[in-house]
């Protein structure tokens, strides 16, 4: 049986873990990561049902996915917790976390635009098949010339 305080509450501790996990299953996750940290046994509770499901829908996410990803790799007792994943739009937001999307960006002035001569190719596919070409055809241009 639990304490009864004074004032009518119950201390925290004296509560049946069930019941935690009852509290913990309905409760928000904000009310879950301050219940994680108030008692170990309470914690276990708020863990277990935090680490059920992972919901990324809206970009920016509350818990982003780039910080998801490395506490579930690092910790294999929170990945065995997780039942459902879902992310949506999750480069993006990496992106934005880390930079990415900066790199590489560079204010472009009158003195970088040079004019390209001669053929540009957009994969190397292209530019072998064209230098194969050349060979070939200058071969065959040797070959045909009278010594």
């Amino acid at each position: 049986m639990a304490n009864v305080l004074p004032s009518g509450g119950v201390i925290l501790a004296d509560i049946p873990t069930e019941l935690l996990d009852q509290i913990a299953s309905v409760a928000p996750r904000s009310a879950l990561c301050a219940l994680a940290l108030t008692l170990k046994k309470a914690s276990v509770s708020a863990i277990n049902s935090l680490y059920k499901s992972y919901l990324n829908r809206t970009a920016p996410a509350k818990a982003p996915f780039y910080l998801f990803l490395p506490t579930i790799c690092e910790r294999p007792d929170l990945a065995a917790k997780m039942k459902r994943v879902d992310i949506r739009e999750w480069r993006s937001e990496y992106k934005v976390a880390t930079r990415a999307m900066w790199r590489g960006v560079t204010q472009i002035s009158d003195v970088d635009q040079v004019k390209k001569n001669g053929p540009s190719f957009t994969s190397t596919e292209k530019v072998i098949r064209g230098s194969i070409l050349e060979i070939s055809s200058c071969s065959s241009k040797l070959q045909s010339k009278p010594d």
